[in-house]
């Protein structure tokens, strides 16, 4: 036997409390002598002594002070025997090789096709099964973001991080970026369990691609190609100007369009062993129903062995051992002629061992913090949940970590609309228990909140909409796995996926709107230019015939005049019917600029008036003035004047707070520095808290409604505020 080692060393505190226990059992029988000599007659003592034993009821206290000696070492969690058990896992090599060139920003799959691929990605690994990852991004050449590893969190904070920046040189190297993959991703040592999911639009840049898919299938490893983008018309490639205008990639002047390259991608994947090309184009594909298809379904290797040593619980013999002594107490009589009711003895004994099977395998219990506890799930189910929260709270202070206690204030949190501070304690909670239930109950609840979270941001901020959602699958998945049987999770995930679609055609509608209003705003844009031009022309020709005196041609500039501010009158119906249907921030800088072209009518019509009586040396200014107002308005449409105003209000505000800083440095140096005072909090009573069954009376009630549904409604899918 190994040498004997105490878990919870501190339980022998509890020690300290058998010589309190010792001097109480001799108090009681120092005050039951002193009350026999006051109330019996000394004639009696002697019968009283034929049928009472001291000596028995001093072993009876011994028997209990030994119990409760055995009871602590139980308590103190005794383990011997060290064992080494080995656990083995089991999986296949799979690294993600992703084109990140400027092509895969095309916005015939929504929003563009990186994007849709990085999804689909991390919709892929919410499904994996002990499998090994990585991912290798790639455009004119290719970089590793994440070897080959277990850690699936670190590899989606690496698939959120990737963009085009990922690779500094642009183009698409096929043939490339599988060279490198295969040199520094791979090893030799075993020619099969190796797969490769290359997510691309094609159009390789000749750096032989099918080439180098022979070599990858020369050496066992098989390809899957997914396909993005339109074979047949292609699309433009967006790109911002210097301004942060919307534009399209153009090459010699002309635009580029992107299609996808079927052609070579079939080609790499038949070079392959078991290779798959998956023409996505322009649809939807699940690439966690590909994986689970293709690679959970293969062949898998030994990837690591690991090797944890574990102490034998002993608790059970010195519990056995206490409940033994009680029992014997029990039984054992004090009286030195049983002529006392026989049966007492058997119940209590009945008593004691009734007590101690429901008592064994729990540990101690704080009855303050089991009380809170369940005084703050009679409120929650009264709907109190601010009263809950206050309960939950002081339980916490005693237990922060208790799971039970995170949940159930998670819940009032949710209940209350708070889902970011929900979701928040709840990913506490499943970082406290390793109970599957309770975690499947915990992921459960996490994607409601992130569903309702996404909810509450699809109207304005479809994109964040969009990451709570796929959250939100991610999470119903993980309760799917640690609980097969729970349906709600099955139909909510569909609900979050119908709601990953309405967040993209939420971003698509936006993409759509913000082009029309960038053409619109472009179209004003130019015919403000337009006007400038005229507008500053018409006013050098007039002070041209200011100067000389000219009559000939003011019938000329009269009428020119007279057009631009006809044209400029239409450009300002046009304005109005654009600020009608724009968005927030068009909108206020349409209604910026159409003050500016308000005064510049009024200066045109005076300048007009004074062209038709000849006064040239008037109409000029009035031209100049109208030349000036119309470049401001220009300038309030491109948001140049509220720039300048961001950055004035700003040089105002460095300014404000440098004279606050002075002024409270100058006060500091007239006060008196007052130290905080220490606070003594004591120690708090170590103890656990009596579980609370709120979590499984949730999930219990929700199989319930679920099963209720079903039966009067039929299978299908169910309105998702149905299943929370």
């Amino acid at each position: 036997m190994s040498s004997v080692r105490l878990q919870d060393i501190e339980m022998l505190h509890l020690l300290w409390l058998l010589p309190a226990l010792a001097c109480l059992f001799v108090y009681a029988a120092r005050q039951r002598r002193r009350a026999l000599y006051e109330l019996v007659h000394p004639e009696m003592l002697k019968k009283v002594a034929v049928t009472t034993s001291p000596a028995k009821r001093a072993w009876k206290a011994v028997l209990v002070i030994f119990s409760m000696v055995f009871l602590v070492l139980a308590l103190a969690r005794p383990v011997w025997n060290l064992k080494a058990t080995t656990i083995k896992q089991q999986g296949r090599d799979v690294v993600f090789l992703l084109d990140v060139s400027k092509s895969m920003l095309a916005e015939d799959l929504t929003p563009n096709r990186l994007e849709r691929a990085k999804l689909a990605i991390l919709d892929c690994i919410a499904r994996l099964q002990g499998d090994r990852v990585a991912l290798v991004a790639f455009s004119g050449s290719a970089t590793i973001r994440c070897p080959l590893t277990l850690d699936y969190t670190f590899f989606r904070m690496m698939v959120d991080d990737i963009s085009i920046d990922s690779v500094s040189r642009g183009g698409t190297m096929l043939g490339d970026a599988l060279r490198t993959l295969l040199d520094q991703v791979f090893d030799d040592q075993a020619k099969q369990y190796k797969d490769i999911i290359l997510i691309t639009d094609g159009g390789d840049q000749e750096s032989f691609p099918v080439e180098a898919a022979q070599a990858a299938g020369e050496r066992g490893i098989r390809l899957i190609v997914i396909g993005l983008g339109d074979e047949k018309e292609g699309s433009r490639i967006p790109i911002l100007d210097s301004q942060g205008r919307k534009t399209f990639l153009k090459h010699n002047g002309r635009e580029v369009w992107t299609k996808l390259d079927a052609s070579t991608l079939r080609k790499m994947a038949d070079a392959t062993p078991g290779g798959k090309y998956l023409p996505v184009a322009t649809g939807a594909i699940d690439l966690g129903e590909v994986y689970m298809k293709l690679v959970a379904a293969a062949e898998k290797k030994e990837l690591e062995e690991k090797t944890i040593k574990r102490y034998e619980e002993k608790f059970q013999i010195f519990l056995t051992a206490a409940l033994l002594l009680l029992v014997i107490e029990a039984l054992f009589s004090e009286q030195r002629r049983n002529n006392g009711n026989r049966k007492q003895p058997l119940i209590k004994a009945a008593l004691l061992l009734m007590m101690f099977s429901f008592a064994a395998p729990l540990p101690v219990r704080s009855a303050s913090i089991a009380s809170l506890v369940e005084s703050g799930n009679k409120e929650y189910e009264a709907g109190k949940y601010d009263h809950a929260l206050d309960l939950y709270d002081k339980a916490l202070e005693k237990e922060p970590e208790a799971p039970y206690i995170l949940f159930n204030r998670g819940a009032a949190l949710y209940k209350k609309g708070d889902f970011d501070g929900a979701r928040s304690l709840f990913t506490k909670a499943g970082q406290s228990s390793s109970d599957q239930d309770f975690l499947a109950a915990n992921k459960y609840n996490m994607g409601n909140a992130a569903f309702r979270r996404a909810e509450q941001d699809l109207p304005n901020n479809p994109q964040k909409a969009l990451e709570g959602f796929r959250h939100s699958v991610d999470f119903y998945r993980q309760a799917l796995d640690l609980d097969a049987n729970l349906q709600a999770a099955g139909q909510n995930l569909e609900a979050a996926r119908f709601g990953i679609q309405q967040a993209l055609e939420k971003i698509e509608e936006r993409q759509q709107r913000a082009k029309m209003e960038q053409q619109a705003e472009d179209n004003i844009a130019d015919a403000l230019q337009n006007l400038i031009a005229r507008q500053q022309e018409a006013a050098t020709k007039t002070g041209k015939l200011a100067e000389n005196g000219e009559q000939g041609s003011a019938s000329e500039e009269e009428a020119a005049q007279h057009g631009i501010r006809r044209d400029t009158k239409n450009l300002q119906q046009k304005m109005a019917k654009t600020e009608n249907t724009a968005q927030e921030d068009l909108h206020n800088r349409l209604d910026q600029a159409k003050e500016y072209i308000d005064n510049a009518v009024t200066d045109q019509l005076r300048a007009e008036k004074n062209l038709q009586a000849g006064n040239y040396n008037t109409a000029q200014p009035l031209q100049e003035n109208a030349a000036l107002d119309l470049q401001k308005a220009l300038d309030a449409l491109r948001g140049k004047e509220s720039r300048e105003k961001r950055k004035a209000e700003k040089s105002g505000q460095k300014q404000q707070g440098e004279n606050d800083r002075a002024q409270s440095q100058e006060a500091a140096a007239t006060t008196q520095q007052v130290e905080p005072p220490q606070e003594d909090h004591g120690r708090l009573q170590q103890a656990e808290m009596m579980p609370s069954m709120t979590a499984r009376d949730i999930l219990n009630e929700e199989k319930r409604n679920q099963l209720q549904r079903q039966r009067t409604q039929g299978l299908g899918y169910q309105e998702v505020d149905k299943d929370w």
